[in-house]
């Protein structure tokens, strides 16, 4: 199966590795990177994505941020966050504004995305 992904990080590295991991998957992914939260709303409008991951912390616009506002554009593309510092707070939070999936940063990028495929295809999700 063929899956589109969004992946909107403020880490370069992470986003880069993770398109080469994801790309070499089998489940066959397509992944666009952006490091601009700006960028990845025009994007999921334009495009046609299987799923929007993003991180929590970011610069501009943190993750529930841009959730908040591809929802209130009427998106309701999967969208999966990524922290490494979230708590129950952003939990809750994320859970209010109906996020898809939610996922705590790990430092094996190779696992990470794989975690990412799992969340998308309501897998297990294998550590």
């Amino acid at each position: 199966m063929n899956i589109k992904i969004l992946l909107v990080d403020d880490e370069q590295d992470f986003l880069e590795q993770s398109k080469l991991l994801g790309e070499k998957t089998g489940e066959g992914a397509k992944v666009d990177i952006t490091t601009d939260p700006e960028v990845a709303l025009n994007e999921a409008v334009e495009k046609d994505y299987d799923a929007v991951v993003a991180d929590y912390h970011m610069p501009e616009m943190d993750g529930l941020e841009l959730l908040e506002m591809l929802r209130e554009r009427g998106d309701n593309t999967p969208f999966i966050i990524l922290t490494g510092k979230g708590g129950e707070e952003v939990a809750i939070k994320a859970l209010n504004l109906k996020v898809d999936g939610y996922i705590r940063k790990g430092s094996d990028p190779k696992k990470q995305f794989k975690s990412i495929v799992d969340t998308i295809f309501n897998r297990p999700v294998s550590t």
